[in-house]
């Protein structure tokens, strides 16, 4: 079973054709300040909008970590957002098929910084970043919060 901060993963790179520039913006603030149930309701609210079903095995684990979120009362802060979610859930679909939840295992790394870092070239030149950047894509699948920041920080293009 997947924890939060991992479905929230699944799910963005599962949404990532139906996402806007602001909803992956919005995500990878989410994600950051381990936030991932606002990660997760963005995702499904895109993938809902496209009628976009998940695999069955992937559906299976959000039911199943739907169910076991504890209930609100109205006059909880996070009620409007849990009960969105819960909305938003009871129109979904599982497709026939099943995926392979193994390519769904990213690097550790969820910001460029963090790479750039530990390569010892954070406040190096471009070329030397781009170089450290390249090495770690060469072995290392980007999370969808690291493809974010890639792209913003000018490195899309090593994706």
């Amino acid at each position: 079973m997947f924890n939060d901060f991992e479905l929230a993963e699944v799910l963005w790179d599962m949404a990532e054709p139906c996402l806007t520039n602001a909803d992956r913006s919005a995500m990878c603030v989410a994600l950051h300040a381990s936030e991932s149930f606002l990660v997760i309701v963005t995702a499904v609210r895109a993938l809902n909008q496209r009628q976009q079903r998940l695999p069955r095995n992937v559906f299976v684990e959000f039911q199943n970590w739907l169910g076991a979120l504890p209930a609100l009362n109205a006059d909880d802060p996070w009620f409007p957002t849990w009960l969105e979610l819960h909305l938003l859930a009871s129109g979904m679909q599982p497709s026939d098929e099943d995926t392979d939840i193994t390519a769904y295992v990213y690097g550790d790394a969820t910001l460029c910084y963090f790479i750039l870092d530990e390569a010892g070239v954070a406040d190096a030149p471009y070329d030397r970043q781009t170089d450290a950047l390249r090495r770690w894509l060469a072995v290392n699948r980007p999370s969808p919060a690291l493809r974010a920041d890639l792209n913003a920080n000018g490195f899309g293009h090593l994706l």
